[in-house]
């Protein structure tokens, strides 16, 4: 999936993501705390010149009840608590700028939920953010 961004008459700029590691199958859980549900561990190191986008799927076993879910690294919170409240799958990507990834670096999807719910998460991917330019023929 990619878009152009105009930069300037004569150059264009291809954006595109590139999943770099991925934990697709679905986990729940019916805590009201936070609780690890999925881990991705870095199996190399990435020092991007852009963002990292970080994606994953959330739905309530229940419907009109509330799920929440965080993305945390190395077991600290990074990401915004996401909520929903749909029994349907919906989709939240979060865009972060790292500097100092390493080797082994645990990125985490921890969920909760209401009483009587089941958090429900699936499809977390971690996503490299890829720009070139290129320019235009005159």
């Amino acid at each position: 999936m990619g878009y152009a961004v105009d930069i300037n008459p004569r150059q264009i700029c291809i954006c595109s993501t590139a999943v770099l590691h991925a934990n697709y199958p679905a986990a729940s859980t019916n805590n009201a705390a936070y609780t690890k549900l999925k881990e991705i561990a870095l199996t190399f190191s990435i020092v991007p010149r852009g963002s990292v986008q970080i994606q994953f799927q959330l739905r309530c076993q229940q419907p009109f009840l509330t799920s929440w879910a965080q993305i945390y690294r190395n077991g600290v919170a990074i990401g915004t608590a996401q909520q929903c409240t749909g029994f349907a799958f919906a989709t939240f990507t979060e865009n972060f700028s790292f500097t100092d990834l390493k080797f082994n670096d645990k990125f985490q999807l921890y969920a909760k939920d209401t009483a009587g719910n089941f958090a429900e998460v699936q499809d977390f991917r971690f996503n490299a953010v890829l720009s070139n330019f290129y320019n235009t023929l005159e």
